[in-house]
C-alpha cells in the first residue's frame, strides 16, 4: 500500500479490559491504508498488543476524526539509531477492522497527499 510521511498527533490507549485506560499522545510519522508508524516518548506496548488510536485528518479542507484499532507489529527500541537521535520510540502498527468510511477517508487522504505533495511519498 502507498505510504506517505505525515506529522499527525494521535491519542493512544491500550485496548485492555481494565478500568484505567491511560491515554498517551504520540505522532504518526507515516501512514498507509493498512498501517501507521507511531513515534512516542515511551513504549506503547509489546508486539501483538492492541491499541485504540484517535486522530484527525484533513481531506480537501474537511476535517475528519478517525477512531481505529491497531495491533503492534514492531517496536524499534531505545537502542536504535533513530531513537538515540530523536528520543522517540517507533512502533509499527497494523490497522485492524477498519470501518468502510474510515478506510475511504484514509485512502482519499493518502491519494490527495500523493498528488499534492509527491515528495512525501515513501
Amino acid at each position: 500500500a502507498p505510504r506517505i510521511k505525515t506529522r499527525i498527533i494521535v491519542a493512544v490507549q491500550p485496548d485492555n479490559k481494565s478500568d484505567t485506560k491511560e491515554q498517551i499522545s504520540a505522532l504518526i510519522s507515516d501512514i498507509s491504508a493498512k498501517g501507521v508508524s507511531l513515534d512516542a516518548k515511551k513504549q506503547l506496548g509489546d508486539k501483538g498488543e492492541v491499541l485504540n488510536l484517535a486522530f484527525r485528518v484533513q481531506l480537501h479542507n474537511i476535517e475528519a476524526m478517525l477512531s481505529v484499532k491497531g495491533i503492534i507489529r514492531a517496536v524499534l527500541d531505545a537502542d536504535s539509531a533513530d531513537a538515540a537521535k530523536t528520543g522517540l520510540i517507533r512502533h509499527g502498527i497494523e490497522l485492524q477492522n477498519l470501518q468502510p468510511n474510515d478506510s475511504v477517508v484514509l485512502q482519499s487522504m493518502i491519494y490527495q497527499q500523493m498528488i499534492e505533495n509527491p515528495h512525501n511519498l515513501m
